[in-house]
């Protein structure tokens, strides 16, 4: 009797066929470790994001401090001969353009109504130029930016981006002390995040640029956790009308539940949890300056 390698004629081996079950089970538990290592890994850059806008905001709230014991004055705001004269971008020193009043507002339209332009925008040019914050920012000329168009990253060279992304900016400006849809009254600097669009006549006109989770995370690292109430407060802004109405539910605006920020149809309000990664909320932070 002969072999054929090694086996006995007649005697070949049995052919295998699939896995047994001990395999499979491996292969599940490994696609279910990468399956958990991702998810893991997306909430750890979700909550770095929140961290770094969250040193944004602690950043730019010292680095006007430290401007305005530097210069005597609120970058954006500093008298126009003051400017010039300790280097920083030359302004008209009309309203909203530099002159001095210690509030930073757009050209011509002190108070709510902020077009990207003038004071607005020579905030962040001043803080740039000094060395006080990251980044480069456009100087614009003594006029209201009218070029930008559509949601997306067009605000770059006149604002810095939030660093949670989804297009979010942080503009600056003087609020006033009226109560707009359910958000307190407040006077005083305020940072606000959330889109930019176009500019329609030279005033902004923006939308969401955070995430309820996002927003809510940051509202609790940093004051409350309460969409209406502290210092950073979610809903109406204070750059126009039409940015105002995004994401704030309540029983006189209903709307689908998944497409607001926050309710102030119940006391306490609350921020819209139910739909954690909806990108439908702006922030508005008052810096007590």
């Amino acid at each position: 009797m002969f072999t054929i390698r090694g086996y006995a004629a007649g005697m070949m081996p049995r052919t295998r066929n699939g896995f047994t079950l001990v395999e499979l089970s491996v292969v599940l538990v490994v696609i279910s470790l990468l399956i958990g290592g991702i998810l893991i890994g997306q909430d750890l850059i979700k909550a770095a994001a929140i961290r770094a806008t969250v040193a944004q905001i602690e950043k730019y709230e010292s680095a006007v401090e430290t401007f305005r014991g530097k210069y005597d004055g609120l970058p954006g705001d500093l008298k126009a001969s003051d400017a010039v004269g300790v280097g920083l971008f030359a302004r008209g020193g009309g309203a909203g353009d530099g002159d001095g009043n210690g509030k930073v507002e757009g050209i011509g339209a002190p108070g709510n109504s902020v077009p990207l332009g003038g004071e607005t925008v020579f905030f962040w040019t001043d803080l740039s130029a000094a060395g006080l914050i990251d980044g480069s920012f456009t100087q614009s000329a003594d006029a209201n930016v009218n070029t930008l168009c559509c949601l997306g990253d067009i605000a770059a060279p006149y604002l810095p981006m939030a660093k949670t992304g989804h297009h979010g900016y942080f503009v600056a400006y003087e609020n006033l002390s009226a109560s707009v849809g359910g958000v307190p009254g407040y006077s005083g600097l305020m940072f606000e995040v959330g889109q930019v669009a176009n500019t329609l006549g030279g005033f902004v006109r923006g939308g969401a640029g955070m995430t309820v989770l996002e927003a809510e995370s940051v509202d609790a690292k940093i004051d409350d956790g309460m969409p209406y109430s502290g210092h950073v407060l979610s809903g109406s802004s204070g750059m126009s009308s039409s940015f105002g109405v995004v994401g704030t539910y309540s029983a006189l605006n209903p709307g689908p539940s998944g497409i607001y920020c926050a309710s102030n149809a119940t006391t306490p309000p609350y921020y819209n949890t139910a739909f954690p990664d909806n990108v439908n909320c702006n922030l508005m932070i008052e810096t007590g300056l």
